[in-house]
């Protein structure tokens, strides 16, 4: 459970600075 949590939050954060820097480039 723990180290299911740990990989969804991982993905979820890299998801996210992925889309900050996708938007950051079209800006």
């Amino acid at each position: 459970m723990m180290v299911y949590t740990s990989g969804s939050l991982a993905s979820v954060f890299l998801g996210e600075a992925c889309l900050n820097l996708f938007q950051a480039m079209w800006d």
